[in-house]
């Protein structure tokens, strides 16, 4: 088995609560928009739930929720022959904002080539991922 690598992350902060974070981040049905072009969910939020999302210049991904500890983070485990991405997803009160984390480690067989190759491109979406979310928790605060 390949050695793992990573973590590659991207944050953002926003002014919206914890609390309407963590409703926007585990209810796929809102996440379309922006950088995310489909999300879905097979059942509800909960462990063992697949999720399958497609973001801009990204083949579709789907991963199994593996832990979930609300309101504060979950991860999410994608597979592919001879790759494992684990996707932690933070949500950390700090000062007036919250920082929103998503954080990618890659393990398996491929783990190294797949990060030489989408390391940063990896960085730059979840970058982009995490403000999308920070800007749906605004907007959801704002109704």
């Amino acid at each position: 088995m390949g050695e793992a690598k990573g973590p590659f992350g991207g944050s953002s902060r926003t002014s919206a609560s914890a609390e309407d974070v963590w409703a926007v981040w585990t209810n796929p049905a809102e996440w379309p928009g922006d950088v995310i072009l489909k999300a879905k969910i097979d059942g509800p939020f909960a462990v063992g739930a697949k999720i399958t999302i497609r973001v801009k210049g990204h083949p579709p991904l789907t991963s199994t929720v593996t832990r979930i500890e609300p309101p504060m983070s979950w991860t999410g485990v994608a597979r592919a022959p001879g790759l494992t991405e684990t996707i932690d997803h933070f949500i950390e009160p700090a000062d007036s904002v919250v920082v929103i984390t998503e954080r990618s480690v890659l393990s398996g067989p491929l783990a190294s080539i797949a990060a030489r190759i989408l390391g940063r491109t990896v960085r730059k979406t979840l970058e982009a991922t995490t403000a999308h979310f920070g800007r749906l928790a605004e907007n959801r605060a704002s109704h």
